[in-house]
């Protein structure tokens, strides 16, 4: 799999499917774009010559498989530093009584004896998810958005039950940047009354305040195709240019050692995942799920261009990217086995939801 970066140059405009609509005049947007947003330009990228023509089918071009996206940390040159993660569901943050913030780790616990909860459902048993650690005094803040390779990769194979940090780790995402609007009235080319509206857009280059050190963020992602070229492509609302170049081999994660022994495991998603059985699917590539993690769902859908299929695309509920599932591999399959062949792959239920990134994941110890 080959590793590229779309690095946008002005703000990019991801909007959440919401209306904008009397009493409600603003455009909500994404942190990333849909796996199957990225797929669909990629794809249209491949399938069409210098002037634009399609050269390739739709059925040909859905067989090219698009990992992602993630974020990825550039230098101030463009070089790609570092790839950054959605920050994993099974951490909870605390202010720490002598300063700083507390992290705690969320694990899998036997419901107490004589208790009932609706984990018992479809004939099997799911374990609670409770804190390996007492937490102190409070209500959980809000932890980082982000996590660097080396902070996850740890938190993945030897996690502790509760770290002191001095400070929040991680990183932030892009800025989100608002702008006013005004409807033109086509007659007069006058501003109508009342006719005001926002959008919110992305920005992924800004100036870090005090030191004014520019941070340049941009989406990584994994392509199979070989003939992929580097070139500016349009995404989001309004088209929005984005310049699409090779990555680095540095975008993309490798597996650590897991520890030996290890009998159950944690997947956490890189990116949305889409289960038959929703959120908390019976299994996930064969290991049984006994306990899960997971945020509120997120929605996706679309509109089809295809002649055959000329219309809106059927709503689906999905996992969000950072949820995690403790796993227990299939019988005779050593973890370390398992955790390998599944680690930085898709594993969303269908074979063209995987082709289109969605399911992508990383691995750890349970």
């Amino acid at each position: 799999m080959i590793p590229w970066i779309l690095e946008p140059r002005d703000t990019v405009m991801l909007g959440d499917g919401r209306p904008i609509q009397a009493g409600a005049l603003r455009m909500h947007s994404l942190l990333s774009p849909w796996p199957s947003t990225l797929a669909g330009l990629v794809r249209t990228r491949l399938a069409t010559d210098e002037n634009g023509t399609f050269t390739v089918s739709a059925d040909a071009s859905r067989q090219i498989t698009v990992l992602g996206p993630w974020l990825a940390e550039l230098a101030a040159t463009g070089e790609p530093i570092r790839p950054l993660f959605p920050a994993p569901a099974d951490v909870v943050w605390f202010e720490s009584p002598g300063g700083g913030v507390v992290r705690i780790r969320l694990q899998p616990a036997p419901s107490p004896e004589g208790a009932d909860s609706d984990l018992a459902h479809r004939d099997r048993q799911l374990d609670l998810v409770a804190p390996a650690s007492e937490p102190p005094a409070g209500k959980p803040v809000r932890g980082p958005l982000f996590w660097t390779e080396e902070e996850l990769v740890g938190w993945l194979v030897a996690p502790p039950d509760r770290d002191e940090c001095g400070t929040l780790p991680g990183r932030a995402g892009p800025v989100r940047e608002q702008r006013v609007h005004v409807s033109i009235a086509s007659g007069t080319r006058t501003a109508e009354d009342g006719k005001l509206f926002s959008t919110e857009g992305l920005r992924f280059a800004v100036r870090e305040p005090g030191s004014g050190e520019l941070r340049r963020l941009a989406l990584a992602f994994g392509c199979e195709a070989a003939t992929l070229s580097r070139g500016t492509v349009l995404l989001g609302g309004e088209r929005r240019p984005v310049f699409l170049r090779e990555g680095a081999a540095v975008l993309w994660p490798q597996p650590p050692a897991w520890p030996a022994g290890a009998k159950r495991l944690r997947v956490v998603l890189v990116t949305p995942a889409l289960f038959r059985e929703g959120a908390v699917p019976r299994e996930i590539a064969g290991a049984k799920v006994v306990a899960a993690c997971v945020g509120r769902p997120e929605i996706v859908s679309g509109f089809s261009t295809e002649k055959e299929r000329f219309g809106p695309k059927p709503t689906r509920r999905m996992a969000p990217a950072g949820s995690v599932y403790w796993v227990e591999p299939p019988p005779g399959v050593p973890a370390a086995q398992w955790a390998g062949e599944r680690w930085m792959t898709c594993v969303s239920d269908e074979e063209q939801d995987r082709r289109d990134g969605f399911g992508l994941c990383l691995v750890g110890v349970g």
